[in-house]
């Protein structure tokens, strides 16, 4: 089993460029197991976005997608 890729779009609707993003998704499946991904973004100018891609074992049709805290720094 190759696992499941999902896309991810972030965007930075502030007004101070972001560094070191960390973007973590979670997969909360059916039986009560969680699946967790992360995304890392080295620079996010304001007003910009950047799309990624993350991965899961299980199908993501089979739960539900949700976002963790978004940390970053600001330069």
């Amino acid at each position: 089993k190759g696992g499941y890729l999902i896309p991810v779009e972030v965007a930075n609707i502030g007004q101070t460029t972001a560094e070191d993003v960390l973007v973590p998704i979670y997969l909360d499946l059916s039986d009560g197991r969680r699946e967790e991904a992360k995304l890392n973004i080295a620079f996010l100018p304001r007003d910009s976005k950047r799309d990624g891609w993350v991965s899961f074992r299980e199908d993501p049709r089979r739960g539900t997608l949700s976002l963790g805290a978004i940390a970053f720094e600001v330069p």
